[in-house]
């Protein structure tokens, strides 16, 4: 089974109730780090949690391949950490799965950033049984597959930028392509959203809590992205440049209203249409997806 978008309290209620109505010996979670839930009190039934990294030392793998039998639940959490469905990780945990008949994915998103890497999360529940299928939305409905919504929405909050400012970026966009080199063509969104900031700390109000990429602004009031915190609500002062990082902030905080100043320069602008078009995505999905109640 398949559920997408619970918090940690609906991931306990369902480990518990799983538990109560299947013969269960022994539970295992496998979590990456930053994002282990808090186990359920299952009474007689041992529960652990491996941490993602974990998964393919050898001294984890090899003893826990003589370990799970039929009647071990292997909870796999939030473990969608990259878009290789090959991955040595997912190679690993699918081993661990294949000796069971009890699984349980918890994913907060269905996907990275499109649906075929929900593909990575059906092979969890399936036994890679559709291996080497790209994603339909007939995959859906049949598996037991449930999502919580998290109707996130997007407000853009423009700057009135100076005079000069459009001139300014233009010179700064046109030199960092004349100096790329050999660089990791990135470097040029990455540094002209960072140069953008200049123009927004005029915005900054007391009474809010803004979230950057560095701490360039120097204010009691803006924090950065590893520094954020769970049920706080930010404003964004700056995006997140991979997806990966974007979706572990909202995860995160659990944030579901974003607000974002913009200055309408050209690199915020594709900001902006890169996570409509992730939301609209994750929209699509949700349409096609049983609902979690």
């Amino acid at each position: 089974m398949i559920r997408i978008g619970l918090n940690d309290t609906q991931k306990q209620q369902e480990i518990e109730k799983y538990v109560k109505t299947h013969d269960i010996k022994s539970v295992i979670v496998f979590s990456p780090k930053k994002f282990e839930m808090t186990l359920p009190d299952l009474g007689d039934v041992p529960i652990r949690q491996i941490e993602y990294k974990e998964v393919i030392m050898y001294r984890t793998f090899y003893p826990l391949l003589e370990e799970i039998g039929k009647n071990h639940l292997l909870v796999v959490n939030e473990f969608l950490r990259t878009d290789d469905r090959s991955n040595l990780t997912y190679n690993c945990l699918r081993h661990y799965l294949d000796q069971c008949r009890h699984q349980i994915v918890f994913e907060y998103f269905p996907f990275i950033n499109d649906t075929k890497d929900f593909m990575i999360l059906l092979d969890f529940d399936t036994k890679s049984k559709r291996k080497g299928f790209g994603f339909d939305k007939e995959f859906l409905k049949g598996e037991d597959i449930l999502c919580q919504n998290q109707h996130l929405n997007l407000n853009i909050d423009m700057v009135n930028l100076p005079a000069g400012a459009a001139e300014e970026y233009e010179k700064k966009k046109n030199g960092l392509f004349e100096s790329i080199g050999n660089r990791d063509p990135d470097v040029i969104p990455r540094e002209l959203h960072v140069f953008t900031g200049k123009w927004k700390k005029d915005e900054i109000r007391p009474e809010l809590q803004y979230v950057a990429r560095n701490a360039r602004y120097k204010l009691p009031n803006v924090t950065t992205y590893p520094n954020v915190k769970p049920g706080q609500e930010y404003v964004l002062l700056d995006w997140q440049h991979r997806r990966l990082r974007m979706n572990d902030f909202l995860k995160h905080t659990g944030q579901h209203h974003i607000t974002y100043v913009s200055t309408g320069l050209s690199i915020d602008n594709y900001y902006v249409k890169e996570f409509q078009a992730w939301l609209e995505r994750l929209e699509e999905f949700y349409a096609e997806a049983g609902i979690y109640q």
